[in-house]
């Protein structure tokens, strides 16, 4: 009777210790090294990873180091600026009704797009004097012939001394004038039909106002019904990829100041967005009020999508020497060091709850020298290609991450 009592007891302590053997097992398998925790690599540089949610809420951007003239240059501020051939007000010469319009502020036209529809009751008048200037044209041609060949037969008559010198000159006078007036009546014509902008329906006197240049509307001054008077803009067009810079030069600088030279350009607010140009006018007139003189300079490219009066920073090269070179964002300073990080590229980590995307970034250290317009000198310390892709913006988040995780962060996928 007793064997039957400690018989189940047996079975089940085997049970518990099969169990808790199988939980330690269990335990075991999970206790798997993340990848923050492999904190250097075999140069002793910190390494960071990042999930796919942790890169996209850090806002990287990356680039590379580059050459740029850090000591030799002039510092200059500015505006961008359009030439006038990139900039246009839309108008028509007459007063006219607004029918329709296609556009809106913002649109993007090119050179000819129909804007809007309008008519106008002063295009018959136009039309009508065009018409009669027309038939005055070719009367005054036809006259004009007729009384250019009786003057080709004065001068023979007055050679042969048949007819009198003083009636040649009356002849020569007639052509003369006849020539004046079909001068004016061309210029009149000229004028007129520059005036009849657009296409236009002779029956109901409607008329198609189109852009005369490419580029994005930035202004909309009429609406459905309106009557527009005559010269007033409907629309305002500018050109914005034909941008250039207006600087500003102080006398004392002026005389190192040459066309051709290379500018660096900066935006407000766009620390990161550096653009190039070069210096093609130097202004022949001095501002007393600023001292300064006006320094025009295109834009090579506006990737930056630039528009007219943003303020700017510049640097204009006026030696050959380079250095390597990143934004200030990009220099992380802790333990007294100075540092960069990496991009190393993505690695692909295996779960129990499936595969994971990681991006892994190293900290290199570097020193940094010459500091301008929020671009600083770098001396490498540690092994950077050329190649390498460096986080230029970001780091200070990659820096706090790797501090986290060196004090006990978890790892979250």
């Amino acid at each position: 009777m007793q064997h039957h009592t400690i018989l189940p007891k047996l079975m089940l302590l085997m049970l518990i210790v099969l169990c808790g053997c199988a939980h330690d097992h269990d335990h075991d398998d999970h206790a798997e090294v993340h990848p923050e925790e492999e904190m250097e690599n075999e140069l002793g540089q910190k390494i960071v990873h990042l999930n796919e949610a942790q890169f996209r809420h850090a806002g990287i951007d990356t680039g590379h180091i580059v050459q740029r003239n850090l000591s030799d240059v002039i510092h200059a501020n500015g505006y961008t600026e359009l030439d006038p051939q990139h900039q246009a007000e839309v108008s028509l010469p007459f007063s006219s009704t607004v029918l329709s319009i296609s556009v809106i502020e913002g649109s993007i036209v090119r050179k000819g797009e129909i804007l809007a529809q309008v008519r106008s009751l002063e295009l018959s008048t136009r039309l009508q004097e065009k018409s009669k200037l027309s038939m005055q044209m070719a009367l005054a041609k036809t006259t004009l012939a007729s009384e250019q060949k009786e003057l080709e037969r004065q001068i023979v008559l007055a050679d042969e001394r048949i007819s009198a010198q003083k009636q040649l000159e009356i002849q020569r006078a007639k052509v003369d004038n006849l020539r004046n007036q079909l001068l004016a009546f061309t210029d009149q014509l000229s004028i007129l039909e520059q005036s009849l902008v657009g296409t236009y329906d002779n029956e109901d006197m409607t008329i198609a106002v189109r852009a005369p240049i490419s580029g994005h509307i930035t202004k909309v001054q009429a609406h459905l019904g309106e009557t527009v008077a005559a010269s007033k803009p409907f629309f305002f067009i500018v050109d914005n990829s034909e941008m250039h810079a207006d600087l500003m030069i102080y006398e004392k600088d002026l005389h190192r100041v040459k066309q051709g030279q290379e500018v660096t350009f900066l935006v407000a607010g766009q620390s990161n967005q550096a653009f190039s140009g070069e210096i093609y006018n130097i202004g022949k007139s001095f501002a007393a009020d600023t001292k300064s003189v006006a320094v025009h300079a295109e834009i090579h490219q506006n990737e930056a999508e630039l528009i007219q009066g943003m303020f700017l920073n510049a640097l204009i090269t006026i030696g050959n020497e380079t250095v390597s070179s990143l934004p200030e964002t990009a220099i992380i300073r802790a333990e007294g060091k100075e540092f960069v990080f990496i991009y190393e590229g993505q690695e692909v980590h295996h779960e129990d709850d499936g595969e994971h995307l990681e991006h892994v970034f190293v900290r290199a250290e570097v020193k940094t020298g010459v500091n301008q317009l929020r671009f600083v000198e770098v001396h490498a310390l540690q092994p950077i290609g050329a190649d390498d892709i460096v986080v230029l913006d970001g780091a200070y988040y990659l820096q706090s991450h790797l501090q986290k995780v060196a004090n006990g962060g978890g790892h979250s996928h």
